[in-house]
């Protein structure tokens, strides 16, 4: 897979949000493995911000984790 070809591709028509770049991305990665991943697959997007208002270092983390039954 050619990760800088896929983003270069998002990046030119549009400003996709990082979860956006994040599904297309493993929507790919599954595509290109037949629908049936042989291995874990993590895909790590990082979005930089300007800062706003004071010098604070913030950072945000979302995981997508759902519990079992």
């Amino acid at each position: 897979m050619d990760v800088c070809t896929s983003l270069k591709a998002m990046l030119e028509d549009q400003d996709p949000s990082p979860q956006e770049i994040a599904d297309t991305l493993l929507a790919e990665a599954v595509r290109l493995d037949d629908n049936r991943p042989c291995d874990d697959i993590s895909v790590v997007i990082l979005k930089v911000l300007n800062r706003r208002g004071d010098d604070v270092r913030r950072m945000t983390v979302r995981l997508p984790i759902q519990a079992r039954n």
